[in-house]
């Protein structure tokens, strides 16, 4: 209608009044699509650092798991090289270990101290602690007649359980997949769980390790508690009877 409507105003058709905000609107898209794709290289650059941990992490166990035999006879060659020397195990030590099967914790019903000579394939116990009297009578007049034993033999559980104690852990198993199932079948019930760890339990040297039988299954805080023990035990005889230093 001219530059003049109706009723003689000015009509406001200039586009001024919609065109201000269009350079606003494009940086703020600019911006969006800018955090997006910081976003995505962010996101794309951890899952690629994640996935080639991964594959770094399974290669590796692939590896070790091809190998295990090398592994294992890398562990065993450690070891065996240590020169095997007589020790007399102390009335101090042998005491902590009793500790072990107090009345108050109705837990452990036998404690053993395995002397082991890794050249010679042998394991002798060097102290046997078997709380119920009658198990202990039957036990003890068949142990010297049973006794040295090999350390690794033909049973695969037996040489599985060797070298995780060798390797440091400490690992309770059934005691029906043990050897002592062999010689002593009828108390694999009463003493259902068999834990154990070396002496000392730390790489460099090994002198034999601590067996805890058991009278039942531990529940989660007696399993602690026990590793905890027994792991300061090993350490301890370690330190008193064999290297001689004081224990503090």
């Amino acid at each position: 209608m001219g530059l003049f409507g109706p009723f003689g105003g000015l009509t406001v058709n200039s586009p001024s009044t919609y065109s201000l905000g269009e350079p606003q609107k494009k940086m703020d898209k600019d911006k969006i699509i800018a955090f997006l794709e910081e976003m995505i290289d962010a996101l794309t650059f951890r899952r690629v650092a994640l996935l080639a941990l991964l594959a770094t992490i399974t290669i590796s166990l692939l590896a070790i798991f091809e190998n295990r035999s090398a592994v294992f006879a890398a562990i065993y060659k450690t070891a065996e090289e240590q020169t095997s020397v007589a020790w007399t195990l102390s009335n101090e030590s042998k005491n902590q270990m009793i500790q072990l099967t107090a009345p108050d914790r109705n837990l452990v019903g036998v404690v053993i101290l395995s002397d082991v000579d890794l050249k010679k394939n042998r394991r002798n116990p060097k102290f046997l602690f078997i709380k119920d009297k009658a198990d202990s009578d039957k036990v003890m007049p068949m142990v010297s007649k049973l006794l040295p034993q090999a350390l690794f033999d033909y049973d695969s559980k037996n040489t599985e359980q060797m070298v995780a104690m060798l390797n440091n852990e400490f690992k309770c198993v059934p005691t029906s997949e043990t050897h002592y199932t062999r010689f002593f079948p009828e108390l694999v019930a009463k003493y259902p769980v068999s834990c154990r760890i070396a002496v000392p339990p730390f790489f460099g040297e090994f002198a034999g390790y601590i067996t805890a039988i058991l009278t039942r299954k531990p529940t989660a805080a007696e399993y602690d508690a026990l590793k905890i023990e027994m792991n300061r035990i090993a350490i301890e005889t370690y330190l008193r009877d064999i290297s001689k230093k004081p224990v503090v």
